[in-house]
């Protein structure tokens, strides 16, 4: 048993827990490697101009975002608060 407040991890020879390990049997598998013929077609028509647009008004956003700040800063310092 470990001492007050440390759990019984931090000292594994002192534990009384048992460790097994899994047995997941022989059905699982690696993933499958991609191959060069997947690899060479991109990004899949439509969906990849899609996400850039999504990607080009996400960074606007971000930028409306960053003025609206530094803006607020700079009325902030002007009324005196």
């Amino acid at each position: 048993m470990s001492g007050y407040g440390e759990p019984d991890w931090v000292n594994p020879q002192q534990s009384s827990t048992v460790v097994a390990e899994a047995n997941v049997g022989e059905s699982v598998t690696a993933a499958q490697a991609p191959d060069a013929s997947s690899a060479e077609k991109g990004s899949g028509g439509k969906g990849g101009c899609v996400l850039s647009l999504l990607s080009i008004m996400n960074m606007g956003l971000a930028g409306m975002m960053t003025t609206l700040g530094v803006l607020t800063l700079i009325e902030v310092h002007r009324s005196g608060l």
